[in-house]
């Protein structure tokens, strides 16, 4: 009960009626309300590719680094950073490609004022019924997105070892 209280309460004062600004933050239906929306979404399956790539790490080889004389900061940088960069690139076009073909979160949070593709591509199809336009714009996502892959396939394979 006190929970619930102290629940609706806050969505009642909010940051304004605590006097931390003095007038509530219009995001509803924005740009910054899909882009916030975006990262709240999508940075925990960024985060969870960063980390698979970072357990795999041997944690000797920081250990040695640190015994040769590298400080903490050195040892990141070159030893833990370069090993992970396959997993942080990985993440990052995960994370992008489900940002572009991502539908609901700009529909819900940025209404028709932040419009991306393929709500673009929807509306070809329901309002101007232009099915021609709507696959060619498709076909453009599909085909940038598949350089995208191509790109970042040849990056991670100069950076294996023994390759």
């Amino acid at each position: 009960m006190v929970a619930g209280a102290g629940a609706y309460r806050a969505t009642q004062c909010g940051a304004a009626g605590n006097r931390l600004i003095h007038t509530p933050l219009r995001l509803a239906y924005s740009t910054v309300a899909t882009e916030i929306g975006f990262v709240h979404f999508f940075i925990m399956l960024d985060t969870l590719t960063i980390y698979a790539s970072l357990v795999q790490i041997n944690p000797r080889l920081a250990l040695a680094a640190r015994d040769l004389g590298a400080s903490a900061l050195r040892t990141f940088l070159s030893v833990t950073l370069p090993l992970s960069i396959p997993g942080i690139a990985v993440g990052a076009f995960l994370t992008i490609v489900l940002c572009i073909g991502d539908y609901v979160t700009p529909q819900i949070l940025g209404g028709m004022r932040a419009i991306v593709l393929p709500q673009t591509v929807m509306m070809q199809i329901q309002k101007h019924l232009d099915l021609p336009m709507a696959s060619a714009m498709s076909l453009v996502l599909t085909v940038v997105m598949a350089l995208a892959y191509l790109a970042l396939y040849r990056f991670l394979r100069t950076e294996e070892p023994g390759r």
